[in-house]
């Protein structure tokens, strides 16, 4: 059953999530690609104070704008024909198409490595594929991914005194990513070979062996209060960002607890609803939970 124990999920929105599944589970035959699908929709349906989840739309966007993401991008990594700049920069057209909006750079960025390393296994585990996969990024395939981020638009960018995304592209993106990594967890991924999805996020994922969306709270809550969300420091600066943190720190550690008891799933929805009045959005810790739960399931398939 979709959702929290604690909650029922709006029925009109099960019905439409359940249309998704159908139709996701007719036209993807990959297990690669249908294992992403679930990722997503594992994380639309679980609480996640302040990102837009089956219990609360925020930020002028609703979950229907990431069912018809994920179902564009998915499409996108089941094309065994396309290299990993290629499916990124397609990914993001297609999202482009699919809602108008940007929705999901963050995943995109993380997810096609992933994707695309999946195939080593088990000859490399997953996270050394990943690392040689973005080792293998020339400067010719960085460029086209960096078309990509120009292309998604993500708010709060800025300017950066090197490797600006704006300007021509002379670095690989992993050159390119390893300087921002202090400022973008995103990037971040790319410069340490994901360690903050393979040893952080399986680390935490291990902690909790309850009810599905139970668990995808608490590993947003846990990557939410691990560190500074990046896209609400770019949103807001660095003070808020770190005020997110502590109060994300209160409630992982209630969570841990206690579980998403039906007091707690009330704290969740309180937090989320003051957060948003406030449009802050911890989008980055959205992203690394979805990389989390698609990498997850690709080392369980294997092992």
């Amino acid at each position: 059953m979709v959702g929290s124990p604690q909650r029922e999920i709006p029925h009109s929105l099960v019905e439409r999530i359940e249309k998704w599944n159908t139709k996701a589970t007719t036209e993807f035959d990959c297990s690669m690609t249908r294992m992403f699908w679930h990722a997503c929709v594992s994380e639309l349906t679980a609480v996640k104070p302040g990102n837009v989840h089956c219990f609360a739309a925020g930020h002028g966007m609703e979950v229907e704008h990431f069912l018809k993401s994920a179902y564009a991008v998915a499409g996108v990594l089941g094309n065994s024909q396309l290299g990993t700049a290629q499916k990124i920069y397609q990914s993001v057209q297609a999202t482009r198409q699919a809602v108008a909006m940007n929705t999901n750079l963050g995943i995109i960025l993380l997810c096609v490595p992933i994707a695309q390393a999946c195939s080593a296994m088990p000859t490399k585990t997953l996270q050394q594929s990943v690392h040689d996969e973005i080792e293998a990024l020339g400067i010719q395939r960085s460029r086209l991914i960096v078309d990509a981020i120009r292309l998604a638009a993500p708010s709060g960018l800025g300017k950066s005194a090197r490797h600006d995304v704006c300007e021509p592209v002379n670095a690989t993106i992993r050159e390119i990513m390893a300087f921002a990594q202090e400022s973008d967890m995103i990037a971040r991924q790319y410069a340490t070979g994901f360690a903050d999805v393979f040893q952080f996020g399986f680390d935490a994922m291990a902690q909790f062996d309850s009810d599905q969306s139970e668990s995808v709270t608490g590993l947003y809550l846990c990557y939410l209060s691990a560190y500074p969300d990046t896209h609400v420091c770019r949103q807001h600066g660095l003070a808020v960002a770190k005020e997110v943190q502590n109060e994300a720190g209160e409630l992982c550690r209630k969570f841990q607890q206690a579980g998403l008891t039906g007091a707690l799933f009330d704290q969740l929805l309180s937090v989320d609803t003051q957060w948003k009045q406030r449009d802050i959005n911890p989008g980055t810790s959205a992203d690394l939970t979805v990389a989390t739960l698609f990498a997850h399931q690709l080392v369980n398939e294997v092992n």
